[in-house]
């Protein structure tokens, strides 16, 4: 549950982000719990069966296993007058019983926001994950969804943001992120098949910094309603000193990583619009240039990131969005004509519903349609298509323990021959206070 719930919230966070204009509290973005207490603890032990916890095709043999999942966690939230410090630490351990595995997580958050004053108002975020699960490493758009070892994968995302209110109807908003992937697997991990081939990597095709730069010009139309127009920039620069290519020097030839790097500009305009306290839609729309710089090769492309949430009842709510635009990519296709990255579309939704005081229900999915630029005859221009679901029952039996049942379900539809279907189930027990 937790993977959905990280990528629809941030999404979601981010179209809600700060307007530029009538900045609020720092501290009216704490839950009610947040700001009575500075910190939390929280605990959660599940048992599970999982049919397919290394993401393989049914062909190869997937690995089944019921296991145990442990997932203690922490967060610290200091707010004092117009600034917010917040910290939180989450640990997961998955332990499967069929061979005697654990699979580890780590993810780390930190906050901080003031407001110098009413008009200006400083954020800054970190985000630090090592896990081996691609929909934990990458919260939107993912470009690998296969997880075929238990190897720990790490991703930091760092970002800084400033907005400001210039006049009472036109504002302003600058940001930096920073975004940075390193992939454990190297080619001295992996076994030459018969004629002697290796590779590539999962670093090979994955270790990457991303850097995205981002100004906006807002203007308050209507008290609820703010037009956009918006540029970003962005540089993707692939780290790993390996070649992309299968490693046999009698058959491929060896071609550098950062054969894929690209710069992009974004040119977009779009509106935020709230309906009082319950409803807040985001819609940005507009195009993607992309340079592949190191082989004289571009490309323009429309680019849309859209969301809505809406609370229809207390504690009862629904969030939707779509958003469109190039991500990088593990598929290579041939290494003459190799793959620069996949043009992506990821539709997400989630609905939260009291059913009674004390039973919750949610429900959330996402759909993710790549189509891969280049890579020859057979890879470019290919669809492959990924879907992940989850329905979740969370019944609280007293204000500190919670006890709950859930669904996880795992697709990919691909025609590169790594299709495979995952299947979990799960139930336990989570304590906080």
């Amino acid at each position: 549950m937790k993977h959905l719930l990280a990528a629809v919230g941030l999404v979601a966070a981010g179209a809600t982000a700060l307007h530029g204009q009538s900045n609020p509290t720092p501290n009216a973005e704490l839950k009610p719990q947040e700001q009575t207490k500075f910190w939390s603890v929280s605990a959660a032990l599940r048992g599970f069966y999982d049919d397919n916890y290394t993401a393989i095709p049914k062909q190869l043999g997937p690995l089944r296993s019921f296991g145990l999942e442990v997932s203690p966690s922490l967060s610290l939230n200091w707010a004092p007058a117009e600034t917010l410090v917040g910290a939180s630490y989450v640990y997961d351990l998955k332990w499967y019983e069929n061979q005697n595995q654990t699979d580890q997580t780590h993810q780390f958050n930190g906050k901080f926001v003031h407001n110098f004053t009413p008009r200006y108002r400083l954020e800054v975020n970190d985000s630090f994950v090592i896990t081996s699960e691609p929909t934990v490493l990458e919260t939107t758009i993912i470009s690998s969804p296969v997880k075929r070892t238990l190897e720990d994968n790490l991703r930091n995302r760092a970002s800084i943001l400033f907005a400001a209110e210039l006049t009472p109807t036109l504002g302003t908003e600058l940001g930096y992120q920073n975004t940075v992937y390193d992939y454990r697997q190297s080619l001295s991990d992996l076994n030459p098949d018969l004629v002697g081939t290796v590779g590539p990597s999962r670093s090979a095709v994955l270790d990457r910094m991303e850097h995205l730069l981002t100004l906006d010009l807002r203007w308050k139309v209507l008290p609820e309603t703010t037009g956009i127009l918006g540029y970003q920039f962005q540089f993707r620069d692939f780290t790993s000193s390996e070649s992309i290519a299968p490693t046999n020097p009698f058959l491929f030839p060896v071609i550098r990583a950062d054969q894929r790097n690209s710069r992009s500009h974004f040119v977009f305009v779009g509106v935020d619009q709230s309906v009082g306290p319950d409803l807040r839609a985001s819609v940005r729309f507009g195009a993607q240039y992309l340079d592949y710089y190191n082989i004289h090769s571009d490309k323009v492309s429309p680019y849309g990131d859209a969301s809505l949430t809406w609370t229809y009842l207390p504690r009862s709510y629904v969030q939707v969005g779509v958003k469109h635009e190039h991500a990088a990519t593990d598929i290579v296709g041939d290494p003459t004509y190799f793959v620069r990255d996949q043009e992506a579309t990821t539709v997400y939704g989630a609905v939260t519903h009291q059913i009674t005081a004390k039973l919750v229900g949610s429900v959330l999915g996402q759909y993710q349609n790549s189509q891969f630029n280049g890579g020859g005859a057979g890879v470019s221009g290919v669809d492959e298509n990924f879907f992940l679901g989850n329905v979740n029952l969370a019944y609280k039996i007293n204000p500190y323990l919670l006890t709950e049942v859930g669904y996880e379900y795992n697709r990919l539809d691909s025609k590169f021959g790594r299709d495979y279907t995952r299947n979990r189930a799960y139930v336990g027990l989570r304590a906080t206070y």
